[in-house]
């Protein structure tokens, strides 16, 4: 009887285990899309005008569990992917654009900084007055923000 040589053993017990580590690998790339999340995109407008620039964030709330999301609005529009958007069920969402005013702020480690304002009020953050129930789908959603109360 011929027998195998240690390092021959050897040599393919570490092939196999390579190729064991590199199958759960690709296993663990195919996962796919969070099938809780949703496509979101819209149109976000303040004093009826497209917000130039800013953000969107959509935050899981009333017993939905999951991540946070967001995206970017230009020229008034913003559209989030479903790999990348909120939850399905029940969000609050916050509208953010930061603006430079054109002047220089003190900075907290010394020297100056450019300072910024948001343009969006804050009672569209701080008092959740943007909220919606996502659905497992593509989702429109359209803000029309006032800076002044109505």
């Amino acid at each position: 009887m011929k027998k195998d040589h240690p390092l021959l053993a050897m040599k393919t017990a570490y092939n196999l285990i390579t190729l064991a580590v590199i199958m759960v690998l690709l296993c663990g790339c195919g996962r796919g899309i969070d099938p809780r999340r949703a496509a979101v995109h819209g149109r976000v407008t303040l004093d009826g005008k497209p917000l130039q620039e800013g953000t969107i964030s959509f935050f899981p709330t009333a017993g939905n569990k999951g991540a946070i999301a967001g995206g970017q609005i230009i020229d008034g529009s913003y559209d989030i992917p479903r790999a990348k958007g909120p939850m399905s069920g029940k969000n609050r969402i916050e509208i953010r654009a930061p603006h430079k005013t054109g002047r220089q702020v003190s900075s907290p480690g010394g020297g100056m900084m450019d300072e910024y304002v948001d343009l969006v009020p804050s009672r569209y953050r701080d008092q959740e007055l943007l909220k919606a129930d996502i659905q497992s789908d593509s989702n429109t959603l359209d803000f029309k923000l006032e800076s002044t109360p109505r």
